[in-house]
């Protein structure tokens, strides 16, 4: 399947808005959105022509090498800032540095693409969907309801909760993001729909009334689907402005190595700019903007860190 650039510039906005909300900046969308457009592109693009072993192998030099190399680097950190990380409990401080270091996201792509192979070499996509739509409404009742019951280093409960964008993505996602489909009569109703739905989650009172008794994954997973939808319609629509084509472009190479955005804002943002209390607009701006240079070191200089070769 070609990768087009729109693919790479919806990734880059959504990473860019990601350093936004972990400024707790403010929100036009609900945040939750973001986590489940990687995963529905992740699905989306995963084919494989490797054996199971050659997989694990690949993904855990690009998805498991990043993930235990910012797990040392925040654990560093967060020591150097006092924190006390130190225990003869080996899990409890992996769990730390886990989520000092917000890698559950790799964790959790590995496990997705592990799971998935089967189901690829057995050509059953409906059934890897159906799999995740029986974990979806179980990893929200334990995520809302037993937070304490967090499983050790691994995200069991995030998984099973953004799992069912993953497996959309591998079901349907080359249909979605066909630009013929998208311009198409039905495509265009789409999107009319799509918006249509979202001005109507954020009018609506969800906590009183009739609609109270709607529960939030219900109704949630219509938005950030439609979400998704506006997000490929809108990054192809903005791809053709050539007024714009330099802020596509950077747009593009931020989703090409949106996973080094990913490990890199957290620990700029958390240890490095966070403490200084600075105006946060302009923090948020110049982090974006010396993610361009570091993007390019770490690919070239220090590739293995970040997953490439």
């Amino acid at each position: 399947m070609i990768r087009e650039q729109y693919i790479d510039m919806l990734k880059g906005i959504t990473i860019i808005w990601v350093l936004w909300m972990h400024m707790n900046l403010p929100e036009l969308l609900y945040p939750s959105v973001q986590m489940p457009i990687f995963f529905f592109l992740s699905g989306t693009f995963y084919r494989t022509k490797d054996s199971f072993a050659e997989q694990l192998k690949n993904d855990f030099y690009r998805l498991l090498i990043p993930t235990i190399c910012f797990m040392v680097i925040s654990g560093c950190l967060m020591t150097m800032r006092g924190d006390n990380i130190c225990s003869w409990n080996i899990i409890s401080v992996l769990q730390k540095l886990r989520n000092g270091s917000i890698t559950w996201f790799l964790i959790a792509l590995f496990v997705y693409r592990a799971v998935n192979y089967p189901f690829e070499w057995r050509k059953r996509k409906y059934w890897f969907l159906a799999l995740f739509i029986l974990l979806y409404p179980i990893g929200f009742f334990w995520k809302v309801y037993l937070p304490q019951f967090e499983f050790p280093i691994i995200p069991v409960q995030e998984i099973m909760m953004f799992g069912i964008y993953y497996a959309i993505g591998y079901a349907f996602g080359k249909r979605v993001i066909d630009r013929n489909s998208i311009l198409s009569f039905y495509g265009k109703g789409t999107i009319l729909c799509c918006m249509s739905y979202v001005i109507f989650v954020h009018i609506v009172d969800w906590k009183n009334g009739v609609f109270s008794y709607i529960p939030w994954f219900v109704y949630s997973f219509v938005y950030t689907c439609s979400c998704i939808y506006i997000g490929l319609v809108f990054c192809q629509n903005l791809e053709k402005i050539d007024l714009l084509s330099c802020l596509s472009h950077a747009f593009a190479y931020i989703g090409k190595n949106s996973i080094v955005f990913y490990l890199t804002h957290w620990p700029i943002w958390m240890f490095l700019f966070k403490p200084l209390g600075w105006n946060l607009y302009m923090v948020f701006a110049f982090i974006v903007l010396i993610e361009f240079p570091l993007t390019y070191i770490l690919t070239k200089y220090l590739p293995w860190m970040i997953g490439k070769k």
